[in-house]
């Protein structure tokens, strides 16, 4: 009997075989968990909590920079910072994501699956066959550091034993450009689809401050803000920008 590790590798496998004579498609299960209620707890409070302390470690952090290395960003003061935050020590949480983000507001539209076969056939006037995307208005920042890692890991990805595709061999989807002198220099990783045309089957929207009052005070600071072309083009996200 057939062996898979995760989700993507059944989708694949009965997109594959679907004209076989013989094929019966594989049902993914859900966990009892799964299905269970949210966990109960006060997010306002919680939420309230969370960005204090990130506030209190975001001036932390410029303090450092100005105190003790000259107001530059230096891999030795992202070091220092991390021990003073016992950051090689955290536990996972689902919502670490979003409080990167800092906003409750997102847009939402009705798309395709990012692993092959990519989407199913669309049924007319229906959402079935798409998947539900959210995309949080505020992008998470990272430090340059993190975005060369990040470079690195989908520039040299190599296909796990028992993958379908590539197994154990180089797999990435990306398009890497590398140093013709020095193959291991990686130039850029580039993992964006072309720009693609909506259409109303998307059921595309934006929720934002007409739709409900965010918890986080950055959301609520943004939202003062009555120009709808100054909020959405000129100062668009939570924080300091030049536009997009």
């Amino acid at each position: 009997r057939k062996r898979f590790q995760n989700a993507a590798q059944v989708i694949l496998h009965n997109e594959r075989h679907k004209h076989d004579r013989d094929h019966t498609d594989i049902k993914i299960l859900l966990d009892k968990a799964d299905a269970e209620p949210a966990e109960d707890k006060d997010w306002d409070a919680w939420i309230e909590h969370q960005s204090k302390q990130m506030n209190e470690e975001y001036r932390l952090y410029h303090s450092l920079k100005q105190r003790d290395f000259g107001g530059n960003h230096t891999d030795d003061l992202h070091q220092k910072f991390r021990q003073l935050q016992e950051w090689n020590n955290v536990t996972w949480f689902n919502y670490w994501p979003m409080l990167g983000a800092r906003t409750e507001y997102y847009f939402r539209y009705e798309g395709t699956q990012t692993i092959p076969p990519c989407h199913g056939k669309r049924i007319p006037s229906s959402r079935r066959n798409t998947n539900h995307w959210r995309v949080m208005k505020d992008p998470i920042r990272i430090h340059p550091r993190q975005l060369e890692e990040l470079k690195r890991l989908l520039a040299d990805r190599i296909a796990p034993r028992g993958s379908l595709v590539n197994e154990c061999g180089n797999d990435t989807a990306a398009k890497v450009k590398r140093d013709p002198t020095d193959p291991q220099t990686i130039l850029a990783v580039d993992t964006a689809r072309p720009l693609m045309y909506t259409s109303k089957h998307h059921f595309k929207t934006f929720c934002e401050c007409k739709d409900w009052q965010s918890k986080w005070a950055e959301d609520r600071e943004w939202c003062s803000i009555q120009n709808i072309n100054d909020r959405f083009y000129e100062q668009p996200y939570n924080f300091e920008t030049n536009g997009f």
